[in-house]
């Protein structure tokens, strides 16, 4: 059964899926398995309902050669390595 996190709740109360911390699941593993987001949305009332299925990243690529060194008002609130153009990696 997969489904949105946002569900978990939903799908608890009905019974349609029960604590993983029953089955020897617990957050040490998750956490050294997963990354801290998707790990968080697997707990609900302090229990663990899921395993994450998938994990998103998002990622800025551009070509440097055909950017301006000029910023706007829409790079408010950018970190200031991305506006000067530091590697992240």
């Amino acid at each position: 059964m997969a489904w949105t996190n946002d569900q978990i709740g939903n799908n608890a109360l009905v019974g349609n899926i029960v604590p993983l911390n029953d089955l020897g699941v617990d957050e040490a593993f998750l956490k050294s398995t997963y990354e801290a987001a998707p790990v968080n949305g697997m707990i609900w009332n302090g229990e663990i309902w899921g395993l994450p299925e998938t994990e998103e990243g998002i990622t800025l690529v551009y070509n440097k050669a055909l950017g301006t060194n000029r910023t706007s008002d829409r790079s408010a609130g950018l970190p200031q390595g991305l506006l000067a153009g530091q590697d992240f990696c």
